[in-house]
């Protein structure tokens, strides 16, 4: 048996998640059995994930799951009978169905375990498919919200050097995020209550100036 705590993501785009060891989780010599580092980071990983607001159940519904592709581990030091631990997790990189986490385990920050996790994210037909909301990950760099037509637009104006200011209307919360079915027709039906609500803001902008 173990306990764990869950905490929040943070700004700095870690996630601490603590850990107590209990005898269950020990070898005959009173230390950690090596797999069940694994299983820590397993769970701070699911976590994580919770802590930025998605359902796993509600993507599995829908046919999108993470697996981890690959792991990269180093046991540097043991972990005993009632020690308590921090896993932490860490964003190093994520493209569009490919996310690369750093991950350590340590006790009073003397790290003990590390590890560098690879997790994709597949269809029911086990064909990669985008993370959710890019998993949310310009909320990572500061931002609350993503309009994903919006990104490509203002990363090619800015390699051409141009100033761009940009809004987007937020219809509807991405696969994943909420309870929510997602489906086009409730996109175009709220389109037209986010254009009259950017209508005004603008607006609103615009007097200001």
């Amino acid at each position: 048996m173990t306990t764990e705590s869950p905490s929040r993501a943070d700004p700095a785009m870690t996630h601490d998640f603590a850990v107590t060891v209990y005898y269950e989780d020990t070898d005959m010599g009173g230390i950690v059995y090596h797999a069940n580092y694994l299983r820590y980071i397993e769970r701070a990983r699911s976590d994580w994930v919770r802590s930025l607001g998605l359902s796993q159940n509600r993507m599995r519904e829908e046919g999108v799951v993470f697996v981890v592709r690959r792991i990269e581990a180093e046991y540097l030091a043991t972990a005993k009978f009632e020690d308590a631990l921090v896993v932490s997790t860490r964003v190093e990189s994520v493209t569009a169905a490919r996310l690369v986490m750093a991950q350590e385990v340590r006790r009073d920050g003397k790290l003990l375990f590390s590890a560098t996790v690879t997790a994709v994210c597949m269809g029911a037909a086990g064909q990669p498919v985008r993370l959710p909301a890019e998993i949310r990950a310009l909320k990572f760099l500061g931002a609350d919200a993503v309009g994903m037509s919006t990104v490509p637009e203002v990363i090619l104006a800015r390699f051409f050097g141009l100033k761009v200011a940009a809004v987007s209307a937020i219809t509807n919360m991405a696969a994943g995020m909420s309870d929510e079915a997602i489906s086009h027709e409730h996109t175009k039906a709220m389109a037209p209550i986010g254009a009259a609500k950017l209508e005004a803001v603008l607006r609103g902008m615009l007097r200001a100036m």
